[in-house]
């Protein structure tokens, strides 16, 4: 009899501990890395809690307060270079200013609802970015993957001062390791070619003006496609950008040859005096 009484009491004290343990481990705090993308009513996010669960938030909203934000959870794992997220749930929030009202519902994960998933970690200066070969945004579909898009940011010099639409953080580093020359080899191979080493400067040589109606309110709009004298022998490539000295006009190429390529302007009705024949065009113009 003695010895079952010592049992039992041998019994709830593990019990005791296991709790205790427990009750521990779920009280212990959980840390969080954040690395964001924020652009106009855009907003990306993605925490990496300690616990190895995550969460990747994805807003957008309109001018007129609308809103819609898709938060994907799930778990993760990573190494030194790489992040693999695996998702396994989805709440989507939404508000209709029209209805003025709010929905939020939960869904599993599915390729409808896909994100980026695998991420390599580049690491220069003070920041840490997050860039993934992967093209499969919810909200706004992009033709560049991230390494293509970190390039045009690069080679515009936006970069390192303004980030496009990739995930970035920033981190703590010594002065010494600040304006340190990029290290591209420590990005896939076949994306190093896309960064420039120097700015590539170009002439147009000839322009076209491209007139479309707006039927809705029965205006022309005006856009301008303009040839360059510099082509894939200088260096340029699709999806290159080049801007004038005083940032009133800027291009993408979207047809090349070897001495000459061709790009448009976005933006409609812009004068024609920033596009004459003879201006100079640069993939970025130093200070």
């Amino acid at each position: 009899m003695r010895k079952i009484i010592l049992y039992i009491i041998i019994l709830i004290t593990i019990s005791s501990c296991k709790d205790k343990a427990a009750i521990k481990e779920q009280n212990k705090p959980i840390d969080t890395i954040s690395y964001r993308y924020s652009g106009f009513n855009h907003h990306r996010k993605l925490d990496l809690l300690s616990n190895k669960n995550f969460i990747l938030l994805e807003s957008s909203a309109s001018c007129f307060g609308d809103y819609k934000i898709y938060r994907h959870f799930g778990t993760y794992n990573q190494n030194d270079s790489i992040i693999k997220l695996e998702p396994k749930q989805v709440e989507i929030e939404s508000y209709n200013s029209i209805v003025e009202r709010d929905t939020t519902y939960e869904i599993p994960y599915s390729d409808s609802l896909k994100v980026k998933t695998v991420y390599q970690k580049f690491h220069w200066n003070d920041k840490i970015y997050l860039l993934s070969e992967q093209i499969d945004s919810i909200v706004y579909p992009e033709s560049k993957n991230d390494f293509e898009q970190f390039a045009s940011s690069y080679n515009s010099g936006e970069e390192p001062e303004f980030s496009g639409n990739y995930l970035v953080r920033n981190v703590e580093n010594s002065l010494d390791s600040i304006n340190q020359v990029i290290p591209l080899e420590n990005l896939p191979k076949k994306y190093q070619d896309l960064f420039l080493k120097n700015p590539i400067s170009a002439k147009i040589i000839n322009r076209e003006k491209l007139v479309f109606n707006d039927e809705d309110v029965n205006v022309d709009l005006i856009k301008w496609r303009v040839k360059l004298d510099k082509g894939s022998i200088d260096g340029l490539r699709k999806g290159v950008q080049l801007i004038t000295s005083n940032d009133e006009f800027f291009i993408f190429i979207d047809s090349i040859a070897e001495n000459y390529s061709y790009g448009e302007c976005y933006v409609y009705n812009i004068e024609s005096k920033y596009s004459k024949i003879g201006t100079e065009m640069k993939t970025r113009w130093d200070d």
